[in-house]
């Protein structure tokens, strides 16, 4: 609802004639807050949308571009992609250390198995422990004392205005966050030109070509928004620069490459990244986890 209500916003700047009124509609992933996440299909949180956008009951849906699968329905497209929050992921913690200095054994929750990863990768010694709910109710948890530490990304609690609870900014250098975090992806009809041109002004060309490397990536790995890979691209000028990483349930494997291209190359570049990683030891690892479930 708060992302809703930030483009109901840009697009009372940008096309201040047109109104435009944010409806709930609440998901399959709302509803089944008890399961693990990496449980649950693929779309989980935005098929509802997308079905009321060809039944034309809404004529756009916002969502977290990191939840939204890389196939998009026939007759749907992406319409926008405006300038992208704080990708980085954060913690949390109760007594506001950071988390090199959590005790061995302190609990950390999160329901992503990519963080679940790179936790493990840093802090072996640390237990971690799926976390379900909204962004209040896993804060309310972690204060019952429920959790030690949470992980989450910055741009939720950031657009929430929970700013001051985060304990720790994790930096992208050593911690990659998932494919398009921090992103926003406005779905519409394809062929409804006027209302595609309205929402095209608040399309950003630069976060447009960084997520587009990034889901391009995601989609060459043939990994759904909960598998362990981490990306984060960036431009510069003209060019597009990514990293990105493959990392085992535990922690103990993990394989990373970088590289560039042009902007205009950005889907070609998450392409070939794919390729590399899955070739580097990125396929044995996947298939040793969908082996596992």
């Amino acid at each position: 609802m708060t992302q809703g209500r930030l483009v109901q916003g840009y697009l009372a700047r940008m096309a201040p004639a047109h109104e435009c009124v944010v409806r709930e509609i609440v998901t399959r992933g709302d509803r089944l807050r008890s399961s693990p996440l990496s449980r649950l299909d693929e779309g989980i949180f935005v098929r509802e949308l997308e079905h009321a956008l060809l039944r034309g009951e809404i004529d756009i849906a916002v969502h977290s571009l990191k939840d939204l699968p890389t196939a998009i329905p026939s007759g749907l497209t992406i319409a926008a992609i405006p300038a992208r929050a704080n990708p980085q992921d954060v913690v949390v913690t109760r007594d506001g250390a950071p988390l090199s200095a959590l005790n061995p054994g302190s609990v950390v929750g999160t329901s992503s198995l990519r963080r679940r990863a790179q936790l493990l990768a840093l802090r072996s010694d640390l237990t971690v422990e799926e976390l379900r709910g909204n962004v209040d109710t896993r804060i309310s948890k972690l204060k019952e004392g429920r959790y030690d530490a949470i992980i989450a990304a910055a741009a939720g609690l950031i657009r929430l205005g929970l700013e001051g609870v985060i304990t720790e900014y994790l930096p992208l250098d050593r911690w990659l966050p998932a494919p398009a975090q921090g992103a926003l992806g406005i779905e519409a009809r394809e062929g409804d030109d006027e209302l595609l041109e309205i929402i095209g002004k608040i399309d950003d060309p630069n976060t447009r070509a960084c997520v587009s490397a990034e889901r391009s990536l995601m989609q060459g790995i043939g990994a759904g928004c909960q598998a362990p890979l981490s990306a984060f691209a960036k431009t510069d000028g003209d060019r597009v620069s990514m990293d990105a990483a493959i990392t085992s349930l535990d922690g103990t494997q993990s394989v990373a490459w970088s590289d560039a291209a042009s902007s205009a190359e950005a889907e070609g570049l998450g392409k070939v990244m794919a390729e590399r990683l899955l070739a580097m030891g990125g396929r044995r690892i996947l298939e040793e986890i969908r082996g596992n479930d």
